[in-house]
């Protein structure tokens, strides 16, 4: 009985310890530079502890799962292949390039473990994602109000890009508000704060101005049409509502006129060849820096730590300007262009593979009857979408910030999902 008791009281201590760290992790993760990884960290030892605890409640062996998602597996082996495969041929070995690849290489590992874990539990992220948007909401307008009214410099406070801390509150508040598809564990303040949350966030995208964030809208609203099932009419009353709102801002805020009439005057320089170190110019050519890249060593890049260096190098052969090769002193603004560059074709594959092969998985549950299936479904969609469009424009694997983050959220919204479609077939 003593021992029944002991084992009971370290499995309520445990749900209580990992509630807490799934409700924490989104508000530390992108607030805290050094405690994101502590987080991390703490995250990892729990879903692994989940092998022991629940045990007896697994219900697929390893090699089971294994065989049934394996297209996840080789996914995320693809970034460790990629390094390991460079700097044998290319770059000499850095254990620290390890790093980012052995998280993404633990995501099925992690995803497993997570199985045992009761699915109440694991829906808490619901809570934690509500906290960290209104907790990243009310920091960048601090920050704001800091600077005087305008646009802070995020790396000072976080050490995180604007665009990339404006572009994964966006996707924290989008998911909070998908999280209102699991109607029956929620009271009507919880929604309240899940709708609240999606405006506060929406407000730091248009409040920063960060243009890249924007190109995801358009996802978000089919992925929203999708979860409520809103029909064909509706959802054209809604779009023109939409496109109506945004408008308005236009016509009324000068710093929104000023950034598409910036960008659309940058593209004009950049192609009459008058200026090519504009905002928009730097981009193109760091795309250019990319190709170029790609074509010295377009099997294995050049490397992370030759990066630099090579962008010297492309500068001094004038097929980019130095300009352009000091703002890509460690990224290009756009995530494949970066991989391809640095770790050749398995690396840039990698990239679209990371958003195709979780997409797919979540896309066949879209559609489902299910509103809880439907809404993991959902959210683990705008996952897969967000970083490939947020990619476009920036480089989201590079931080360690967005690394631990997508691969806490993707595993959880996989385990959600798998334990979720399994609970309906028995």
């Amino acid at each position: 009985m003593d021992n029944f008791s002991r084992q009971e009281k370290s499995v309520v201590f445990y749900r209580w310890l990992f509630g807490i760290t799934v409700i924490l992790f989104p508000v530390v993760v992108f607030i805290s530079k050094r405690a994101n990884d502590a987080f991390f960290y703490l995250f990892l030892v729990l879903c692994l502890s989940a092998f022991f605890i629940y045990k007896n409640s697994r219900q697929q062996s390893f090699r089971s799962f294994f065989s049934d998602y394996w297209p996840l597996f080789l996914t995320m082996a693809c970034p460790f292949v990629a390094e390991i495969l460079n700097q044998l041929f290319v770059s000499g070995f850095r254990l620290a390039f390890f790093d980012f690849s052995l998280r993404f290489l633990l995501i099925p590992v992690l995803i497993y473990g997570l199985l045992s874990i009761p699915y109440k539990v694991l829906s808490r992220l619901r809570w934690g994602l509500v906290v960290g948007t209104l907790a990243c909401s009310l920091l960048f307008f601090y920050m704001v109000y800091q600077k005087g009214g305008v646009r802070p410099n995020t790396e000072h406070f976080i050490q995180l890009r604007l665009i990339n801390y404006a572009n994964m509150t966006l996707l924290l508040g989008f998911l909070a508000f998908l999280s209102l598809g699991w109607k029956r564990m929620d009271n009507r303040v919880i929604s309240v704060l899940k709708v609240i949350a999606f405006v506060a966030a929406l407000a730091v995208s248009i409040v920063s101005l960060t243009r890249g964030g924007w190109l995801a809208f358009p996802f978000f609203i089919w992925i929203g049409a999708r979860l409520f099932k809103i029909k064909r009419k509706n959802l054209l009353i809604l779009c023109g509502i939409i496109a109506l709102f945004f408008s308005s801002l236009f016509f009324f805020s000068s710093n929104i006129q000023s950034r598409f009439t910036t960008a659309i005057d940058d593209i004009s320089q950049y192609e009459g060849g008058k200026n090519k170190d504009t905002s928009v110019g730097i981009r193109f050519q760091h795309y250019k820096a990319g190709i170029a890249l790609f074509k010295k060593s377009p099997l294995f890049g050049v490397g992370r730590g030759k990066f630099r260096e090579k962008m010297q190098g492309l500068a001094s052969e004038n097929i980019i300007s130095e300009k352009a090769a000091d703002a890509g002193s460690w990224h290009l603004h756009n995530e494949f262009m970066y991989q391809l560059g640095t770790g050749g074709i398995l690396a840039a594959l990698s990239v679209i593979l990371f958003s195709l092969v979780p997409f797919c998985y979540f896309f066949r549950a879209v559609y489902s009857d299910d509103a809880e299936l439907r809404t993991v479904a959902c959210m683990g969609a705008a996952v897969s979408i967000a970083l490939f469009v947020f990619g476009l424009t920036e480089g989201v694997f590079l931080p360690k910030q967005i690394v631990n983050f997508y691969v806490f959220i993707l595993s959880i919204l996989m385990a959600l999902l798998i334990q979720r479609r399994r609970s309906l077939e028995t």
